[in-house]
């Protein structure tokens, strides 16, 4: 993929403390409505024993709310997660997929104006993965990209597209300055 990446993951693979709902996030120049593409690239590793196997990465707003896309590496499935205070719940049905590790893999994830929801991925020689979608409409503004999920895995060549088709990515960003999410439990 490109030059320049970020890694989600700690040098203790095995530390749950990063697991979902913990991450990063970036914050974007604006706050975008509905009708945004948000795409880029993951590499997850392979691990004989996951520490975390989700990917999950996606769109919110200053309060945690918004969508995210998860990527199972031991279940070998993808789907939208809504997002309420970093709290994910389903609201796509469960597509199976056996994602790659120790290779890039492209994903797409469209939220449109009428609700409709979508995440696509596709392998690193340009073929379609595997795609699902989803109905919900109750978060209509994004200001942040979001990093969560598992460890250890990697992204790299973020963009967000507004409708409008300008973009907004890291081209010209060196290297994003993620914030660490941390959420006590209990």
């Amino acid at each position: 993929s490109g030059y320049y990446s970020l890694w989600k993951g700690n040098n203790d693979t095995s530390d749950s403390t990063y697991n979902d709902p913990n991450g990063g996030y970036y914050i974007l120049p604006k706050t975008f409505n509905r009708t945004i593409s948000f795409q880029g690239w993951i590499y997850r590793p392979y691990s004989s024993s996951w520490a975390g196997p989700i990917d999950r990465i996606g769109l919110e707003d200053e309060n945690f709310n918004g969508y995210t896309i998860a990527v199972d590496h031991s279940g070998n499935q993808i789907w939208i997660d809504k997002r309420t205070d970093s709290s994910a719940s389903s609201v796509s049905s469960k597509v199976s997929w056996d994602p790659p590790e120790d290779e890039w893999y492209f994903f797409n994830l469209t939220i449109y104006d009428n609700g409709t929801i979508t995440f696509t991925t596709y392998y690193e020689n340009g073929s379609l993965g595997a795609e699902v979608s989803a109905n919900n409409n109750e978060y209509t503004k994004f200001n942040r990209i979001v990093i969560r999920g598992g460890h250890p895995y990697y992204v790299d060549d973020l963009r967000v597209i507004p409708s409008d088709d300008r973009f907004y990515g890291n081209e010209n960003w060196s290297l994003l300055n993620i914030t660490n999410i941390s959420y006590n439990e209990g």
